[in-house]
């Protein structure tokens, strides 16, 4: 019988650069800017109303994820993780 390699464990994950963050924050300004500019939410509810497809798509797709965001208590306001521990405890 052959001996069998160990399997290798897939590389970890990069944490996020700082810049990474300040990147996605500057996205979400001007994702809102330009939401106001088109016309804020009434233009969002006229495009709802304009079409069956446009109605789908807002509640499959856009509204789902506002629900998920306020029932997480939003992104701003989830404590950041500062420590994280492991115990052994032996018995």
């Amino acid at each position: 019988m052959a001996a069998t390699r160990p399997k290798r464990r897939a590389p970890a994950r990069a944490a996020a650069k700082p810049e990474t963050a300040a990147r996605a924050t500057a996205a979400r300004d001007a994702i809102a800017l330009a939401f106001d500019e088109i016309g804020g939410v009434s233009a969002l509810a006229e495009w709802v109303k304009a079409s069956e497809e446009n109605k789908k798509a807002f509640y499959t797709n856009l509204y789902p994820k506002l629900i998920a965001l306020q029932a997480a208590g939003g992104e701003a306001e989830q404590p950041a993780i500062t420590e994280i521990r492991r115990t052994i405890v032996y018995p």
